[in-house]
């Protein structure tokens, strides 16, 4: 008989490692904090913000962002393709990106059909939303690197992308208007404070690699529907796997070793082999102090930095003919624009995500949408006070920032237990945290964790 495996953890990375398991015949155990009944669990808040824990920051890993899909993603698009699900994304309307400037114009990076790479020195040299001496300076730059005559650093993860942008002759226009945005979209975090590690990297995936990868979509959907309830009803269907509803409290270990999982309900489970899934947070909190202290692989973990994003969602009634996503420079951030789901309903759904701190005692009103009001007449032909829109919510997503100098203290997924792997969106995926970096890591974990056990 196969080996039993424990997966803690029932957010993105732990259904899907569970679902690479179950396919290889591998006995699977799930922990999942959310009980059949409960509603909505996806839309629960994340993490610590300004010094208060939310309960589900702590047990659950779920990613409350709006769903946006890069062609690039590959192990998205694996995963999709996997469940037959591709569809629920491409046969929405793929969208570029729109750049709302300082001064509240918009302007958008449109794709061209030429052959590579001269599809991305057209889109470059067509942009309007940056000036032309930005534009020559970043082509010459591109051209460099191409030719062989600049090479990446070899510190260039200690590089902000604001010092990485100087650099590359970037003015400060440039780099408020456009740059900032970019950056706290693939990063979560301002040029100033993200590595240029991880930035050059997208850069890379999502500009100057085949032109079908620039295509970016919006499905109407969230991460429930498109990923969790599809990889969880897969996983009910393993008639060897077994589902437990707790919160995984303690891990007792014996040596370096995992003798038995503590659940909170007091129950012990004990397996082969352990998966934490959790959020690093948690895995923190229920491993034994001495082994935090002994192993610098845990001890690291506490030298990884948090960031906290906002996003506040409301429903329009008005119709929409396909989804749009806008990058902001004041307030920083970036909004999705979908259609809904149902096509019988004439309702378009708004996610709008900021870095701006949050005040999680106050309700949601139509005010949170205030800053981003100058918008609404531009793409809906009326004013926010007209189109009063409805449930309107905030929901809080924590996650490890891309600070410079953080990449070597992510972890890989063989710790020093040696009946534990770790596996997350902040784990050492080369991606930051990310719903594409969770599938990586989940991946990376199965991979890895099955080559140990075929080796014993």
């Amino acid at each position: 008989m196969k080996p039993h495996i424990l997966v803690m953890g029932a957010g993105l990375t732990g259904l899907t490692l569970a679902y690479r398991l179950s396919r290889q015949g591998f006995r699977v155990s799930l922990i999942d904090r959310n009980s059949p009944n409960s509603s909505s669990p996806h839309r629960q808040s994340m993490d610590t913000i300004e010094g208060q824990t939310h309960t589900a920051a702590l047990h659950h890993s779920s990613n409350h962002l709006p769903i946006v899909v890069h062609r690039f993603q590959q192990a998205t698009w694996n995963l999709l393709k996997e469940l037959q699900l591709t569809s629920l994304v491409t046969d929405t309307q793929a969208v570029p990106f729109e750049f709302v400037l300082p001064a509240h114009q918009l302007r958008s990076f449109h794709p061209v059909y030429a052959p590579s790479p001269f599809h991305t020195l057209f889109r470059l040299l067509l942009f309007q939303g940056m000036p032309f001496s930005d534009r020559w300076a970043l082509l010459k730059k591109v051209e460099q690197y191409w030719e062989g005559e600049l090479t990446v650093p070899q510190n260039i993860d200690s590089q902000s992308v604001k010092a990485w942008l100087t650099t590359h002759q970037q003015s400060r226009q440039a780099c408020e208007a456009i740059w900032n945005s970019l950056c706290v979209f693939f990063l979560g975090t301002k040029s100033e404070e993200s590595s240029a590690r991880y930035f050059t990297t997208l850069l890379r995936q999502c500009f100057l690699s085949a032109r079908t990868h620039h295509r970016t979509f919006i499905p109407a959907l969230d991460e429930e529907s498109l990923f969790l309830s599809p990889l969880r009803s897969f996983f009910a269907t393993q008639p060897m796997n077994r589902l437990f509803h707790s919160i995984v409290s303690y891990f007792q270990c014996d040596g370096p070793h995992i003798s038995s999982v503590k659940l909170s309900d007091g129950t012990a489970l004990t397996a082969d082999m352990y998966v934490s899934a959790l959020p690093r947070r948690r895995l923190m909190a229920c491993l034994p102090e001495r082994l935090q202290a002994k192993f610098a692989y845990f001890s690291n973990l506490s030298q990884l930095d948090d960031q906290t994003l906002l996003t506040t969602q409301c429903e329009l009634s008005i119709g929409i003919d396909k989804p749009r996503f806008l990058l902001f420079s004041d307030p920083c951030g970036w909004m999705t624009i979908r259609p809904s789901s149902d096509p019988s309903t004439a309702k378009t759904h708004v996610s709008w995500v900021t870095l701006s701190k949050p005040d999680i005692q106050s309700p949601s009103t139509q005010e949170d949408l205030e800053p981003i009001s100058f918008l609404f007449p531009q793409l809906f032909k009326k004013s926010l006070s007209q189109l009063t829109p409805t449930n309107i919510r905030k929901t809080f997503q924590t996650f490890t920032a891309c600070h410079p100098n953080n990449s070597s203290f992510r972890p890989l997924p063989k710790s020093p237990l040696t009946n534990l792997f770790v596996t997350g969106p902040w784990t050492d995926t080369g991606l930051p945290s990310s719903r594409e970096s969770s599938i990586v890591s989940a991946d990376s974990c199965a991979t890895e964790l099955i080559q140990n056990l075929t080796q014993r």
